[in-house]
């Protein structure tokens, strides 16, 4: 058995040997012909690897994205211009290197035929020793074979003689058989078997304490923010508003008894508060009487609307916090100032031809640059405009500065709408220019580490924090039950016939 085990392993070694070298020569051989053809090729960019090469696409698409953008910059400025005279510099550097590139490809596949020839060759020698190895193995298995067979018969032949020489003592034994019975062996009277009821019974205990232990270890190790008191006990802040997720919209509409208001024709974030009985525009006129009553004396001006990291809905909040403000009859402007990702123009519905990129770059009227909202005369938005490469530095200018004087002059209040405080410095330069800051953090995403982060960063930077706004949270029906039911019947009263968001603001 030892010996069919070792002649079975020489073998498989010796076929996995010739399955590798048949792999290295087809190797070799394409690796020959690639070289040979990229030789005779006198266009370097028509060799199919190098075309293939990622390095080749990436440097192509770098040069094209350089092109497009000094382009862009020849329309406004001349070639002389520092910014045009970088991307040329960077150009020249990256056409250069592109040059190089097929021929370094080429020397790569020179480099590795030379490793596929080394390679066949070192299989080659091995396959010749194991063969050798093998074939002698065979030979010796075959002696082996025919010594074994003459074991075996002797072993048959001994065998034979020993049962006869028994025979023969049994036959001629002249002692009584003494073997007798001590104990009777008893039939049971009933199955014997495992106690599947107690297994069942302890097999349910233990699924059911680990499935309480489970829930209460995932409940310790969720470290994201739920809830108004995880805000209050973990983050140290006024909570300004709980934005329910808008799934639980027509659940918690429903539970009032008021009819459904129409679905909006759009997703954009005005649509969310197209139903003024709705939780939704319920929670932002709480936001709104909160940010109004979170100033000593006066009102506050300029609010920037912040999250720790994107997609927390910080955009969706600053939009509907202006309207809801120029609900109130006040003069409104919301601005654009994620000048990474904007996404104010999407949600109006303009496009972001100009805004506020070109009154940082020097245009000097405002009025041509702001627009109005058809719906609401009192809110005026101003876009981002073409993104620049260096937001910060814009952000933090004296241009900005004087056109937040410029603005709080001429608007009861200025909402601006930044990037996330913890990705970029963006947030951090304009907190230190407004009123005060709305952090918004989406609920049951945000971890706790993070938004104390966010808050510690502008803390740092001497900026004032109005609270934070917990949005999209997912709430039971029984927590909104009674602002639902209250709006719902408000509304169905007559206090609002017309059904425009706002008219009852002042019952905050």
């Amino acid at each position: 058995m030892v010996n069919d085990t070792a002649g079975n392993l020489e073998a498989t070694r010796l076929a996995t040997l010739s399955g590798q070298l048949l792999t290295a020569e087809n190797e070799r051989k394409y690796l020959q012909a690639q070289l040979e053809a990229a030789k005779k090729e006198r266009d370097p960019f028509s060799i199919p690897d190098v075309n293939t090469s990622a390095r080749v696409e990436k440097l192509r698409d770098r040069i094209s994205a350089l092109k497009e953008k000094r382009d862009a910059l020849l329309i406004v400025y001349t070639p002389e211009w520092p910014e045009v005279r970088k991307i040329d510099a960077q150009l020249k550097g990256l056409e250069a290197e592109l040059d190089k590139a097929p021929s370094e490809i080429v020397t790569s596949i020179q480099r590795k035929y030379e490793a596929a020839v080394s390679r066949e060759n070192l299989l080659q020698r091995s396959y010749e020793q194991q063969k050798g190895t093998t074939t002698q193995q065979t030979r010796d298995q075959i002696d082996l074979l025919a010594m074994s067979q003459e074991l075996e018969t002797n072993r048959q032949i001994l065998n034979t003689l020993l049962q006869r020489q028994r025979e023969f003592q049994v036959t001629n034994g002249d002692r009584s058989n003494e073997v007798s019975i001590a104990t009777y062996s008893r039939l049971p009277r009933s199955p014997i078997g495992p106690q599947r009821f107690r297994n069942i019974f302890v097999a349910f205990l233990l699924s059911l304490v680990t499935g309480i232990g489970l829930a209460f270890l995932l409940d310790f190790l969720d470290d994201t923010v739920k809830s108004v008191d995880d805000v209050d006990r973990y983050l140290h802040l006024p909570a300004l508003a709980l934005i329910p997720s808008s799934r639980d919209r027509g659940r918690l509409i429903g539970i009032g008894g008021a009819p459904p208001g129409p679905a909006p024709a759009d997703t954009t974030a005005l649509a969310m508060i197209s139903d003024a009985r709705s939780p939704i525009a319920e929670s932002y006129r709480h936001l709104r009487t909160s940010l109004l009553l979170s100033s000593a004396g006066q009102p506050p001006k300029t609010i920037l609307v912040t999250s720790s990291q994107p997609s927390e809905g910080k955009t969706t909040t600053a939009i509907n916090t202006a309207f809801m403000l120029a609900q109130t009859g006040a003069e409104v402007l919301i601005i654009d100032c994620d000048l990474r990702r904007p996404r104010l123009h999407a949600h109006f519905g303009v496009p972001n031809t100009k805004g506020l990129t070109n009154w940082l770059s020097g245009e000097t009227d405002i009025d041509s640059l702001m627009q109005t909202y058809p719906q609401q005369g009192n809110l005026k938005f101003l876009t981002s405009g073409p993104v620049p490469p260096n937001p910060a530095e814009l952000l933090g200018s004296d241009e900005m500065r004087k056109l937040l004087t410029l603005l709080t002059d001429r608007f009861a209040h200025v909402v601006i709408d930044s990037p996330p405080a913890i990705s970029f410095t963006d947030a951090s330069i304009l907190s230190t220019m407004v009123d005060g800051v709305v952090l918004v953090v989406h609920g049951g995403r945000s971890s706790r580490a993070v938004v104390r982060r966010a808050k510690q960063q502008l803390l740092d930077v001497g900026a004032h924090i109005f609270g934070v706004v917990l949005n999209n949270v997912k709430v039971e029906t029984q927590d909104y039950y009674y602002s639902g039911y209250y709006s719902a019947s408000d509304y169905a009263e007559g206090d609002n016939p017309e059904g425009v968001p706002g008219q009852t603001a002042g019952t905050q």
